[in-house]
C-alpha cells in the first residue's frame, strides 16, 4: 500500500490504543487535510466495502470503512473518493506553515492569509469582484466577505 491521502473534510474513525497491557478502541475526529498513509485495505465480504488502516505522521493507527464503488442509486456518503484526496496537499502548498493548516483544517480564517490558504479552510466564493488595477479583491460568500489587497486577506466579516 503506502499511498498518501488527505480527508476532504472531518472523518470519524476508529483508533486503537495500548491502556495498562489491555487493546482498546476509541473513536475519533480526523481533521480536514490530516496527512495519512494507507497501510492496508481489507475486504471482510464479498463486495465493495473495504477497511482501511490509515497511520498518520505520529505512527497513530485508524481504521475506517469505506466503499471502493460508487453507487449512483443509493449515493453512498462512505465513497472513497468523496472522502479522500490521493496526494499529500502539504507538498502542493509547500509555503502554507504547520500552524495555518491547523486553521485551515478547522475551516476558519486569519488576517494574513493569502488566496489559496482561504480558498482551502471556506472553498470558493460565489462572486469576486476586481477593484483598482486588480490589487484589490472582495470576495463574497452567504453572509461572508472577505477582503484582499495583493493577495492577502485584510478583513473579514
Amino acid at each position: 500500500m503506502g499511498a498518501t491521502v488527505y480527508p476532504k473534510k472531518t472523518l470519524s474513525a476508529k483508533r486503537a490504543v495500548s491502556l495498562e497491557n489491555k487493546q482498546m478502541e476509541s473513536r475519533v475526529h480526523l481533521p480536514r487535510y490530516t496527512i495519512l498513509t494507507i497501510k492496508e485495505v481489507r475486504m471482510p465480504s464479498p463486495g465493495s466495502l473495504a477497511i482501511l488502516t490509515l497511520k498518520d505522521k505520529n505512527g497513530i493507527s485508524y481504521e475506517m470503512k469505506v466503499d471502493l464503488k460508487y453507487d449512483v442509486i443509493t449515493r453512498n456518503n462512505n465513497y472513497i473518493e468523496d472522502l479522500f484526496g490521493f496526494e499529500d496537499i502539504h507538498k502542493k502548498y509547500p509555503g502554507i506553515t504547520e500552524k495555518r493548516w491547523q486553521i485551515i483544517s478547522r475551516g476558519d480564517l486569519e488576517v494574513g492569509m493569502s488566496t489559496d490558504e482561504c480558498r482551502l479552510s471556506i472553498g470558493d466564493p460565489i462572486e469576486i469582484v476586481l477593484k483598482k488595477d486588480n490589487r484589490f479583491e472582495n470576495w463574497f460568500y452567504n453572509g461572508k466577505t472577505l477582503e484582499f489587497e495583493s493577495g492577502t486577506l485584510q478583513r473579514f466579516k
